[in-house]
């Protein structure tokens, strides 16, 4: 099944007009149920404390803000946080992640927050000839509660999560984390 969905994510220069480059991501969801992600990890976190998290992202797609249907809609760009690696396992034969990223496409998960589809912020929807543009998604107020790993170990993802069978590319054009320590309690 994955040789089917064509897995790409790597940096690679924007389209133009844009400028610059960033994390480019491109799957086939054969499946209406597509995730793919990008991880990294960050320490120096008190192990006995528990952080908020909220998330502003940057895309860059070719799906253009009036798209109202099909994979600009049924895509949507979540960013997450856990004490562990974010991964796939192998559940009955079919992949699922390894943290609750919510169900597809658009719901939070406890690990998990849905920021908004994967449309941009360039007017119409053309069918041909379909123009790059960029977007900034953020989570607001809202938080993801983690608590680091034993060794201070907080990992953090990007991703999007598919509901629609289509091809469909993107590229995340940055991440800015809100993080804060939380009162302890007890």
């Amino acid at each position: 099944m994955t040789d089917q969905i064509g897995f790409v994510a790597e940096r690679r220069p924007l389209p133009a007009p844009l400028q610059g480059s960033a994390l480019y991501q491109y799957g086939y969801n054969t499946s209406d149920d597509l995730c793919m992600w990008f991880a990294f990890s960050r320490s120096g976190f008190d192990p006995a404390k528990e952080y908020a998290v909220a998330f502003d992202v940057g895309i860059a797609s070719d799906a253009g803000v009036a798209c109202e249907a099909g994979t600009a809609v049924a895509t949507y760009v979540k960013a997450g946080a856990s004490s562990y690696l974010p991964g796939r396992v192998e559940v009955n034969g079919y992949w699922w992640m390894n943290v609750d990223k919510g169900v597809p496409p658009g719901g939070d998960g406890s690990q998990a927050l849905a920021l908004g589809d994967i449309r941009n912020d360039i007017p119409g929807c053309p069918s041909t000839n379909k123009p790059w543009g960029e977007r900034s998604l953020s989570s607001g107020s809202r938080e993801i509660r983690v608590r680091p790993s034993n060794d201070g170990t907080i990992w953090f993802f990007v991703m999007t999560d598919s509901g629609f069978e289509s091809p469909y590319q993107l590229y995340f054009t940055f991440l800015n984390l809100r993080i804060r320590a939380l009162p302890s309690t007890g």
